[in-house]
């Protein structure tokens, strides 16, 4: 008898109480915040200003105060994508994060 690793049950269970939605926008939520010290080197603003982010159907919106993190989330949308990819990559490769989006809120 073999043993399924634990991120599969959690997955499997997920999806039987209807939330696995839900259980993926978590994941990107916490890849999302693991990778932000790193894109955003010295800025200490940035963890708190880039807090809030939705993830459906493939689309990751990052909730912003202003324009100017809208941008500046732009100008770093690739390196942004790239660190979530491999983030994920070896937490869960069923996630794909196909777009990047900011909200003004």
């Amino acid at each position: 008898m073999g043993f399924e690793p634990f991120q599969d049950a959690l997955q499997k269970a997920a999806s039987s109480y209807g939330v696995a939605r839900e259980f993926r926008a978590i994941r990107v939520y916490r890849a999302f915040k693991q990778v932000l010290p790193i894109i955003f080197e010295g800025n200490e603003e940035a963890p708190q200003a880039l807090a809030k982010t939705t993830f459906k159907e493939g689309v990751l919106t990052i909730k912003v105060p202003n324009s100017v993190w809208a941008n500046e989330v732009m100008i770093k949308r690739e390196l942004i994508l790239e660190a979530l990819r491999s983030q994920l990559q070896t937490q869960d490769a069923s996630i794909k994060i196909k777009e990047l989006k900011t909200q003004i809120h």
